[in-house]
């Protein structure tokens, strides 16, 4: 049996976040979903990659919902980016509305003042209203007063009646933090609560970890390195504070350690069998009175072999490798 480190895995440099983006914004330069680098205290040399192909950053979203407006989207190439939007849990309301329309012309009127409930270009419908019932798409939507003007792309029959409307609504998630430095839009903000590079980071915190799972780097630093562009976003909530300039300590807590072993060994065809049905398995051994155990990384294994078959492990958590002589080759 030998033991050798995964070092496939490791890099003196690790990325988070997303591929950077040109903000045609004035506040672009407050952009902060990018991509942030930190050096690690790994002496294998290349970087350990995070990035996420699915763009989240507020200024972004709103430079490019802006250019778009009244525009065919044909026309943009941002046409081919996926964005994301991290909203409150989708909530379906139901509503009794009065509503009055104008003979000839666009425009309904209602008793509401919430714009969220007619989202521009997306078609709503009206029953229980009769004469009035059908689906209409909103053009534009006004707060007059204590009403909404709602301009439709149909042509609607006069009259007024109660209309039953049921609705979905999701609404920008905007967390209420105890302070926030580094934006100036600190109360209309979004994307920042799960997605923010920092948040990103913890969230792979156990594979980070496993990445870097050599007892001699346990408990040290991830230091920040750089950013594409605002790194000084930081948010404080319930007495915890998040920064997204902050260093990173390795942890205990894995999924793996980051070490490979190499083993020899028979098996039978019902263990080959097994192997093929379920890949991703833990697989325990034998060797010299111990126990070890891990994740198939490769398998060479024949049923029709009696011959003892080469298996590679990632070592499992439980694994106690500190007894056995490694090869850093």
């Amino acid at each position: 049996m030998k033991v050798k480190p995964l070092n496939e895995l490791k890099g003196n440099t690790l990325e988070v976040g997303y591929s950077e983006q040109d903000v045609d914004q004035v506040n672009g330069r407050f952009s902060f979903n990018n991509t942030v680098k930190r050096t690690t205290p790994s002496s294998v040399k290349g970087t350990v990659s995070f990035i996420c192909p699915i763009l989240t950053d507020p200024y972004l979203i709103e430079s490019t919902r802006q250019n778009l407006e009244g525009k065919d989207t044909t026309d943009n190439e941002a046409d081919s980016e996926i964005f994301a939007l991290n909203t409150e849990p989708l909530t379906s309301l139901f509503n009794t509305i009065f509503f009055e329309t104008t003979g000839g012309s666009n425009f309904l009127r209602f008793a509401e003042t919430d714009t969220a409930l007619f989202p521009i270009r997306r078609p709503f419908q009206i029953t229980s209203g009769a004469p009035y019932n059908g689906t209409y798409t909103p053009v534009s939507v006004t707060v007059v007063g204590t009403d909404l003007l709602v301009e439709v792309a149909e042509t609607v029959v006069p009259g007024n009646a109660y209309a039953v409307f049921v609705y979905a609504v999701r609404k920008l998630l905007r967390v209420a933090y105890d302070s926030v430095t580094g934006i100036p839009e600190q109360d209309t903000i979004f994307n920042i609560e799960d997605l923010t590079p920092a948040r990103l980071t913890e969230t792979q915190r156990r594979l980070i970890d496993s990445i870097f799972s050599d007892p001699a780097l346990l408990g040290k630093k991830i230091t920040f390195d750089s950013g594409d562009k605002n790194t000084d976003l930081t948010t404080t909530r319930n007495g915890v504070t998040i920064t997204e300039r902050a260093d990173y300590v390795i942890g205990s807590n894995i999924l793996f350690k980051s070490w490979l072993i190499e083993v020899q060994i028979r098996m039978n065809e019902d263990a080959v069998d097994i192997l093929e049905a379920n890949p991703n398995q833990c697989v325990s051994f034998d060797w010299l009175g111990d126990r070890y155990e891990g994740f198939i990384y490769k398998a060479e294994a024949s049923a029709n072999d009696s011959r003892e078959q080469a298996l590679t492990l990632i070592a499992s958590p439980l694994t106690d490798l500190t007894n056995l002589i490694t090869d850093n080759g």
